[in-house]
């Protein structure tokens, strides 16, 4: 079975929206009961999965609607940003702390 594109990005955003739901949840109340603890767990584990999900879904439509040249140019542009802001991130977190 496939899905359209539109389907698969709907489906990955109401997953997203559900687990980050059932995290904060389960954080605020994993204390109460042990219902709240498998919520804890189960959003901690589906943030961990959705935007692996997401990444190939967009990057996928990405690849289908986009020209060549702009595809080229605009997946290595994000990229490159994402791996600066990973590089940068910790630097600016410590220097804002005033290590």
């Amino acid at each position: 079975m496939t899905y359209l594109r539109k389907t698969g990005l709907k489906i990955y955003l109401t997953t997203l929206a559900c687990v980050m739901l059932l995290f904060i949840i389960g954080g605020n109340n994993h204390h109460r009961h042990w219902v709240f603890d498998v919520c804890l767990y189960a959003g901690y584990y589906g943030v961990k999965m959705a935007p692996n999900l997401g990444f190939v879904l967009i990057y996928q439509v990405a690849n289908e609607i986009y020209p060549t040249e702009a595809r080229t140019t605009g997946c290595g542009v994000c990229l490159a940003a994402g791996r600066m802001a990973a590089l940068l991130g910790p630097l600016v977190y410590e220097g804002s702390l005033g290590f």
